[in-house]
């Protein structure tokens, strides 16, 4: 069995595509693609659930985390070239708005690209959590012409 989840938010752009599945084996798994990185990870059938998640700037996929999701838990995402070309773009628009906000996404985003190169799991949950967490302090007028200049700059 498989279901398909397709998640739209910035613009018409698709940010997120969940997959889950069930095989003969007894193992369940989930992926999820944004516009900066793609995770997947398949987990045992011993009370094991697949948790996918990917937001405006990161992705984190996780077998079932009973309490709270540590670095331990994740599978750490992936960036093909184009994601890292996206991440390096959306590091340049936020440094250049100068401002506290657009200041520490831009260091968050670039933390984030440099996390998945070295495969650093802890660098990458901390940073995923400053990211979103920033990205959703700001103003929604600031949000709004993230989602416009990601609309028209960003690699689909």
């Amino acid at each position: 069995m498989k279901i398909f989840i397709i998640l739209t938010s910035i613009a018409g752009l698709v940010v997120a595509v969940l997959t889950a599945q069930s095989n003969a084996n007894a193992h369940r798994t989930c992926s999820c693609a944004g516009t900066f990185c793609n995770c997947s990870i398949t987990c045992l059938d011993k009370g094991e659930i697949p948790n996918c998640s990917c937001s405006t700037f990161s992705c984190i996929c996780s077998c079932n985390p009973k309490d709270h999701l540590t670095a331990g838990d994740i599978q750490l995402p992936t960036m093909d070239i184009n994601q890292q070309e996206n991440s390096r773009r959306a590091e340049s628009y936020f440094k250049g708005l100068g401002t506290p906000h657009g200041d520490a996404l831009a260091i968050a985003i670039r933390s984030l690209r440099d996390a998945v190169l070295s495969s650093d799991k802890l660098a990458y949950l901390t940073n995923s959590r400053s990211a979103e967490e920033t990205f959703q302090a700001m103003p929604a007028a600031g949000r709004q012409s993230y989602e416009d200049w990601a609309s028209a700059n960003l690699i689909r």
